[in-house]
């Protein structure tokens, strides 16, 4: 009981001394918002659904006035879709013909528009993970797991599209070789 009395004041002690010494400034206010939605294969819920609890989630963190809103990876259900310069309809119809043409479209569209509204009604940059789909002639149509950034009254300012999946997680190696 002794030692154990002796460490944790040992620890309380340091980490007193190690806060009293540093003089920490504000950075970037962010509020960080998470559902608790079940992350199962065949989801469930609907992507009005998804987006509406983030939503308001959203309206509580804005509360407290944040630079950035971030939502997870999967917060955003509706697609991001980007044709490429040059993309004429019927080259759209060609290299992804499940997708209706009027769509596809570039900023101002459906989709950044929403993302503009989200963070203007936020007051806040705003950072959401969905699916992006870019077409153009070179490479047809892609299909990417992407982090989108809107900015207040601009809108769809950046996307980073991720580069390597999380083996088990969005694919299964091997598939091919073991189908069980």
């Amino acid at each position: 009981v002794g030692l154990a009395l002796t460490l944790l004041a040992g620890a309380l002690g340091y980490g007193f001394v190690r806060q009293s010494g540093e003089r920490f400034t504000p950075g970037p206010r962010v509020a960080l918002v998470q559902a608790n939605f079940p992350s199962d294969i065949g989801d469930k819920h609907s992507a009005g659904e998804v987006w509406f609890m983030h939503n308001r989630l959203t309206a509580m963190g804005v509360q407290h006035q944040p630079d950035f809103v971030i939502w997870p990876e999967s917060g955003f259900r509706w697609p991001l879709l980007q044709a490429g310069e040059g993309m004429t309809e019927a080259k759209l119809r060609a290299v992804a013909p499940r997708i209706p043409v009027e769509e596809w479209g570039t900023t101002g569209e459906a989709v950044p528009g929403m993302l503009r509204d989200l963070a203007t009604q936020a007051n806040a940059g705003l950072l959401v993970g969905l699916t992006a789909f870019t077409a153009d002639e070179k490479h047809g149509m892609r299909r990417f797991n992407s982090a989108a950034f809107s900015r207040p009254e601009l809108g769809l300012v950046g996307r980073y599209d991720k580069r390597h999946r999380v083996a088990f997680g969005e694919y299964v190696p091997l598939r091919d070789v073991f189908p069980f």
